[in-house]
């Protein structure tokens, strides 16, 4: 009987360790490290804050490792970062690209939200290049974070919070 309990004891372990465990570690999302991040990047960024126009309603749901980013063609309206404040008009078309990791994908960002955006400019034109990380897209940002990104920018403090 105690080998019997044993055995399955074992058994029922072994099977909890067949299939290999998978999981999105995020840290939480922050405009300084993000910024730091753009400003020593080789790509051209820009930081823009302002809405987000597009007629995307869903995205298709991933159930599997692999497969390509969904795109989109969107409008963004609003004001870019330029010397001390958000005071550069901006209003462009932008592609928006909502990357994966296995099955973690970045949110579609709702309709006409309001977004703090690290946009790249390329040779084609600008993209949001969204991850699901959130590291260059935070839909509805804070007072505090639009502060702290103003910060960076004028070269004050921007250190990435705890």
């Amino acid at each position: 009987m105690i080998r019997t309990l044993g055995n399955l004891l074992v058994f029922a372990a072994a099977s909890l360790t067949a299939a290999p465990a998978v999981a999105l570690s995020c840290l939480r999302p922050d405009v300084a490290q993000s910024y730091k991040a753009a400003s020593e990047a080789a790509e051209a960024y820009i930081v823009v804050h302002g809405q987000l126009q597009h007629d995307k309603v869903s995205v298709p749901e991933r159930t599997q490792e692999g497969g390509a980013p969904e795109t989109f063609e969107a409008r963004l309206v609003g004001s870019y970062l330029n010397g001390a404040d958000f005071s550069g008009a901006f209003d462009a078309p932008v592609t928006v690209t909502l990357n994966c990791a296995v099955v973690w994908c970045a949110p579609l960002p709702p309709q006409d939200s309001d977004i703090l955006a690290f946009v790249q400019k390329t040779e084609s034109g600008y993209l949001i290049d969204a991850q699901p990380c959130q590291q260059w897209l935070f839909t509805a940002p804070t007072a505090a974070q639009i502060e702290q990104i103003t910060s960076c920018h004028a070269g004050g403090d921007c250190t990435p919070s705890d």
